[in-house]
């Protein structure tokens, strides 16, 4: 599994450092997280977002809801799971204005996020019905059944068939699976929809300056549609096969942790005489999102 981190169509850039995974993300703006599954088996992800989980909101735990995800496929998860069909974005934002901390978390586990990956049990292959043909010989004179191929001198021999069915029908038990389009997001566990319990609305919204010291967490934001479907997953154990962690900050912010941090060079314009005029926001602007 593969775990990205999407803004604007972009992929953000991730570092690796002393063991621990690192993206470099801007102060403000939406996001999304694509989850690619580079295995030919279904994976179930469970999501973290600021130790919050994606689908239901509650503290993340490996035995939490999470998105299946079809061999080789994607899936984008474009927010905080709030219906089958929509989401509230999520937003970079100082940690005291994240969910975590509008849900009374505070800013221990914000910052993060995770994906935990578990493998599905094995399903048993259908049994086959094996028939076989029972031959009995029988005397017509006496009505008595020869067994072994004995045959009396003088009697007439007829023979009379019928069938038998050992072992019983086995219902094939892998789920149907409805492929999703990837522009359509994932598949929700059976799990997900029972611990469901709508996530809290109001979220503190307030969004001071950020310089480039700031400390990121995850907003609620603005809704926007996820189109997701019920599912049924049975993990093969309660461990995950794989944890996933990204730690997200600023550039300054890694850089004062010691993360190797690329500098970017500025993209010369391909067409400078095509890019047209434009008005200058005011200080402060928040509809860019």
């Amino acid at each position: 599994m593969r775990v990205e981190i999407i803004q604007g169509g972009r992929v953000l850039r991730q570092y690796n450092h002393e063991g621990r995974s690192f993206v470099e993300a801007p102060p403000t703006g939406t996001y999304q997280i694509r989850l690619v599954n580079n295995s030919p088996h279904n994976r179930l992800a469970v999501v973290s977002v600021d130790g919050r989980n994606a689908i239901d909101g509650e503290v993340a735990g490996f035995d939490g809801g999470g998105y299946v995800v079809g061999p080789w496929q994607s899936v984008t998860i474009q927010g905080w799971r709030r219906s089958d069909n929509t989401a509230a974005e999520f937003e970079f934002t100082p940690q005291e204005a994240s969910y975590a901390a509008a849900v009374g978390d505070g800013t221990k586990n914000t910052g993060i996020i995770g994906v935990a990956v578990f493998a599905e049990k094995p399903k048993p292959p259908p049994q086959r019905i094996i028939r076989k043909r029972i031959v009995e010989e029988y005397s017509y004179d006496t009505g008595q059944t020869l067994g072994g191929g004995m045959r009396g001198c003088g009697d007439t021999f007829g023979s009379r068939s019928f069938e038998t069915t050992d072992g019983a029908t086995t219902v094939n038990s892998i789920p149907c699976s409805a492929s999703v389009e990837p522009t359509k997001g994932a598949r929700l566990d059976a799990r997900s929809r029972s611990r469901s319990r709508g996530l809290v609305e109001e979220c503190a919204r307030e969004i001071t300056d950020c310089d480039e010291s700031t400390e990121l967490g995850t907003g609620f934001g603005n809704e926007t549609a996820m189109f997701t479907m019920t599912t049924t997953f049975e993990r093969a154990s309660e461990s995950p096969i794989l944890v996933i962690q990204l730690q997200y900050a600023v550039r300054e912010k890694l850089k004062s942790w010691g993360v190797p941090v690329r500098e970017v060079p500025k993209s010369p314009a391909a067409f400078p005489a095509s890019t047209g005029p434009s008005v200058p926001p005011p200080p402060g602007w928040r509809g860019g999102r």
